[in-house]
């Protein structure tokens, strides 16, 4: 849903107006496949047990396959909405599973439908990274990024690397994700990283030439 802050609230909005069991949940940064909703229907089965199916995008940012897609059961989240948190998808996925639904993961057997972050612009990589330093802290994913850094000399790359280093230390976010907060977060990021860093490359001395 459009306009609605945070992602809790609007997932929840959309859940509850949807007319169908089955409903897709499509961000901002996918760009589904012309066959994506086949493809989909093609890899479900009749399983009362069965509340999500988590399908692949290629992730033109990451140069990677990722699980992002999901196809939620309407019924189940209903009974379990998204609560205001940062890990609301696990959160829920998990109380779910307690209560006997199970998950099913397309994506393990490579079945794409569409692709995803594709010609970000800062703001969307920092709020992309900052999210996830903040809620995983996975170094693995620091290392990725310094790596395509590397190889592309990108700046994006280089600015994504040190936004999922700025969520790992302040580790805290007040809401699902909300965008108005991503937005105070990046001031502060280019406050504090951003302009430390140029600050810190313009008082060294010039190499000779």
């Amino acid at each position: 849903m459009n306009n609605v802050i945070p992602e809790s609230k609007a997932f929840n909005k959309g859940l509850a107006a949807s007319t169908d069991d089955w409903i897709m949940k499509i961000n901002g940064d996918m760009i589904l496949y012309d066959n994506a909703v086949e493809i989909a229907l093609s890899n479900m089965e009749e399983n009362e047990d069965i509340f999500l199916y988590s399908y692949g995008l290629f992730d033109a940012f990451l140069q990677a396959p990722i699980c992002e897609c999901g196809v939620f059961l309407k019924s189940a989240f209903l009974r379990v909405r998204y609560p205001n948190m940062l890990t609301d998808d696990v959160y829920s996925q998990r109380k779910l599973r307690r209560q006997g639904f199970v998950r099913r993961t397309p994506y393990r057997d490579g079945i794409m439908v569409g692709t995803h972050c594709a010609d970000p612009d800062e703001f969307q990589v920092f709020r992309r990274f900052y999210s996830n330093g903040v809620k995983h802290g996975k170094r693995f994913m620091g290392r990725l990024l310094q790596k395509l850094y590397k190889h592309t000399k990108d700046p994006l790359y280089d600015l994504a690397f040190k936004a999922l280093m700025f969520g790992m230390t302040k580790r805290d976010y007040p809401t699902s994700h909300n965008l108005n907060f991503d937005k105070i977060m990046f001031d502060r990021f280019k406050k504090e990283v951003v302009n430390a860093d140029n600050n810190y490359k313009a008082s060294q001395p010039k190499e000779l030439s």
